[in-house]
């Protein structure tokens, strides 16, 4: 149910005017998510009833066939600086807060000045059939300080709690914050490694010294490691499919012929089958082995964590202005990161392969030059003594004669 709110706005009232998820379930999914945000003081008032009966409203009419409103069913907060009619409009400031000319009958945001309309932009909201579910905190009469200046509590920062968000509207960016927060890039997510997929990177021909050997030794090694895991095999390269074939190792899938030309289009491919598995919770976590090219005569064995990515952590983190929210910018370069991590592994691999073959046939050109320098010699020697042995044989022959 929770996924819906993090679709767009058009998508969510899509879903209601299709009735594939009534108003009333939505609210109550978004009226959760605001009670776990409590303790960031992001909202001054929760309007739960009457964001409820909008919503059941909302579904009444669709069950009618009454046309809907292009919000229809969408839950919205606003600043509280905007009037509403059935719910307190104090604009975080003790002024418009308190109930009575004493001052006494509270002095929580609850207990604020009610006015007698809804501002024009809250009619309109209403009208386009949106569930209007509470106020956000802000500063004093929006002067364009910070949070720090509302008389309720200053809002804090869910990503750091000893700061606020900058800016007037700071409890609506902390509300957005704090939902993105509670709502991770599934390629983040952690879990145990019961079903690990392992992708092996080798080449599609032999005659690379021990380039492929050390591939095929080091996914054995990270079997024996996990035990008592489920691995499954992604292979690249002729080599290691047929190995892994004849022992009747789990194949998920095998490509060969990448590795003589890599091409990003088919890396980005495997990498996106790998990350639909992860989101599907297939498998837990996803490794590559492979030999990263050091220089032409060294090459590194290298097993790598791909799935779940894995955010830097900063000594002196850095406050930075997104044009987009972080969220969004997760969830579109995570998976080109995805994608380069594979392509990266394969062109590494491949010159690696490149530089193994390339030693492995100079010392094959040594050894053979090695060789007829050696066989030439004893060549030659067997010819000098089979020469000698034959001048021996006729000196001895013709002193035997006289």
């Amino acid at each position: 149910m929770s996924e819906v709110l993090d679709l767009p706005i058009a998508e969510q009232a899509a879903q209601v005017a299709r009735g594939e998820i009534s108003a009333v379930a939505l609210t109550e999914d978004a009226l959760r998510r605001m009670d776990a945000q409590q303790g960031l003081h992001a909202f001054l008032h929760v309007a739960r009833e009457a964001a409820l009966a909008a919503a059941a409203a909302v579904d009444q009419k669709r069950s009618r066939g009454v046309t809907l409103g292009p919000l229809c069913g969408v839950p919205i907060a606003i600043k509280d600086a905007l009037c509403t009619a059935d719910a307190p409009t104090t604009c975080a400031s003790k002024l418009l807060t308190k109930r009575n000319a004493d001052g006494t009958g509270g002095s929580g945001a609850e207990t604020g000045w009610r006015p007698p309309y809804d501002a024009t932009v809250v009619a309109r909201l209403r009208a386009a059939d949106a569930v209007l579910v509470g106020k956000t905190n802000m500063d004093e009469f929006a002067m364009g300080s910070s949070t720090e200046n509302s008389s309720v509590k200053p809002t804090r920062n869910p990503w750091d709690v000893s700061r606020v968000p900058g800016g007037s509207s700071g409890g609506s960016a902390a509300a957005v914050a704090a939902d993105e927060q509670e709502n991770p890039n599934p390629l983040l997510a952690r879990r145990e490694e019961q079903r690990v997929l392992l992708v092996v990177i080798t080449g599609d021909k032999g005659l690379a010294g021990a380039f492929n050997t050390n591939i095929i030794k080091g996914a054995q090694r990270f079997f024996a490691e996990r035990s008592g895991a489920s691995v499954t095999l992604e292979l690249i390269g002729r080599k290691g499919r047929d190995f892994f074939r004849k022992r009747e190792a789990k194949i998920s899938g095998d490509q060969i012929g990448l590795a003589a030309k890599p091409a990003y289009d088919d890396t980005a491919a495997i990498a996106r089958k790998v990350m639909e598995m992860f989101r599907n919770e297939e498998i837990d976590a996803v490794y590559v082995v492979y030999n990263e090219f050091k220089s032409v005569m060294t090459q590194r064995l290298t097993v790598s964590r791909v799935l779940p990515a894995e955010l830097p952590e900063q000594a002196n983190p850095v406050d930075y202005i997104f044009e987009e929210s972080p969220a969004e910018m997760l969830n579109d370069l995570l998976p080109r990161y995805v994608e380069v991590e594979f392509y990266r592994a394969l062109v590494e691999s491949a010159a690696a392969e490149h530089a193994a073959r390339m030693t492995a046939m100079d010392a094959a050109t040594s050894n053979a030059a090695d060789m007829i320098e050696r066989l030439t010699l004893y060549m030659n020697r067997v010819r000098q003594a089979s020469i000698t042995k034959e001048i021996i044989e006729v000196v001895s022959g013709a002193a035997a004669a006289e």
